[in-house]
């Protein structure tokens, strides 16, 4: 009886001891979780931050120049916390911030050299692999179609599908935010380098229709409105 009595307390000993164990575990695996879940909220509203801060960029540009698409073919702004290089209507922006690398990327380029440059704009250097192209109307009165680049290397093609269409006198613009572990290597010499692992991305779209032209005043009193969307890339 008493040998009984002790096997009865061994195993409950151990299924306690098990229930324990199986607790600490969850309890673990959840901590993980969490913590990954925090991590990747905070790279997406860097990532979105970053689309904001590319959209407030090319809206100055456009005061400064309403038929302004990327073309300063330079190293526009060269800070130690901002570079933004512009190329053949491609523009780059990287941002170091206390440790952390965000960059924002639009392009208007067709990317097309090889099928027919249709946007007669040479090819890039700073090639801009996602198919949000945006399209400056504002000096002009008819509307414009607004491409989804789809074809290789994901140029426009002239059968590339025109989702949307811009009035005249309006201007729509994609803007790229990313950051994450690919871009934390990132420096201003290179800041359209490929990245070296995953990153996280917000696509921001707004569009400004302005009445009169020209005019810094216009510009800036244009309706805006932006449909953001997230994904998570390996490049």
């Amino acid at each position: 009886m008493n040998l009984r009595r002790r096997g009865i307390y061994l195993l409950t000993s151990l299924i306690f001891a098990l229930m324990v164990v199986m607790f600490v575990s969850a309890g673990l695996m959840l901590g993980r979780g969490g913590t990954h879940a925090a991590v990747h909220a905070a790279d997406l509203e860097a990532a979105d931050l970053a689309a904001q801060s590319g959209l407030q960029y090319c809206l100055a540009r456009l005061v400064e120049n309403p038929a302004w698409r990327g073309n300063g073919n330079a190293r526009v702004v060269d800070t130690p916390e901002l570079v933004v290089e512009e190329d053949n209507g491609n523009i780059v922006g990287l941002l170091l911030d206390q440790g952390r690398v965000s960059q924002f990327r639009v392009r208007f380029n067709y990317q097309d050299d090889a099928h027919g440059d249709a946007d007669g704009t040479p090819d890039p250097a700073l090639t801009i692999q996602h198919p949000f192209v945006s399209v400056n109307n504002l000096v002009n009165g008819g509307s414009a179609g607004l491409p989804r680049a789809d074809g290789p290397a994901y140029s426009v093609l002239p059968a590339s599908p025109r989702p949307a269409n811009i009035p005249g006198h309006s201007v729509a613009l994609l803007v790229e935010g990313r950051t994450g572990p690919g871009l934390r290597d990132h420096t201003g010499a290179a800041p359209n380098a490929p990245p070296a692992g995953s990153v996280h991305t917000r696509v921001l779209e707004a569009t400004y229709r302005i009445e009169n032209l020209p005019g810094a005043d216009a510009v800036a009193q244009g309706g805006a409105t932006s449909r953001p969307g997230s994904r998570t890339s390996p490049g």
